[in-house]
């Protein structure tokens, strides 16, 4: 049984580069949300992975297992890249 960390936007908003946030998403539950890709006229539906409310940029027309693994690797890949600073809001 995995336990997980709960989402906080503003320990995540308070991590000092995305590798960090990454990380720290890694350890919050992924889930999915049903979202619609415009594709000419039809509309295709699909999942969109999220942690919390906070959006992932992970789509995918699969089922919910899939989507949710596409967006593991996806996080594990961000939190191997190189640290980098964001830029300091004014």
């Amino acid at each position: 049984m995995c336990t997980y960390q709960i989402f906080d936007q503003n320990t995540y908003n308070a991590l000092p580069n995305l590798a960090a946030k990454a990380e720290y998403l890694l350890k919050c539950q992924i889930g999915t949300k049903e979202a619609v890709n415009c594709k000419s006229v039809e509309f295709e539906p699909s999942l969109q992975a999220f942690v919390g409310e906070l959006p992932l940029p992970i789509y995918c027309h699969g089922n919910e297992n899939q989507t949710i693994q596409k967006a593991v690797y996806w996080l594990k890949t961000q939190a191997l890249s190189k640290p980098q600073q964001q830029p300091q809001r004014v």
